[in-house]
């Protein structure tokens, strides 16, 4: 599978907290993130650095 590195839009904001929370959230660590601590993070980052924000996206656009 092909990735693509691209900068986060503003528009998936959510889908990046998603997997944001699933990551701390797993069995190792089980931080408890919530879907509003996890997306306000995701909001942090982009408003600080919007122009570093990537994500990479496989050819399909996911």
């Amino acid at each position: 599978m092909n990735y693509k590195i691209d900068l986060v839009r503003k528009n998936e904001l959510k889908e990046c907290a998603k997997i944001l929370r699933n990551i701390y959230n797993n069995n190792v660590l089980s931080e408890g993130w919530t879907e509003t601590t996890s997306l306000n993070t995701c909001k942090f980052f982009f408003k600080q650095n919007r122009d570093l924000f990537f994500v990479a996206k496989n050819d399909k656009g996911g």
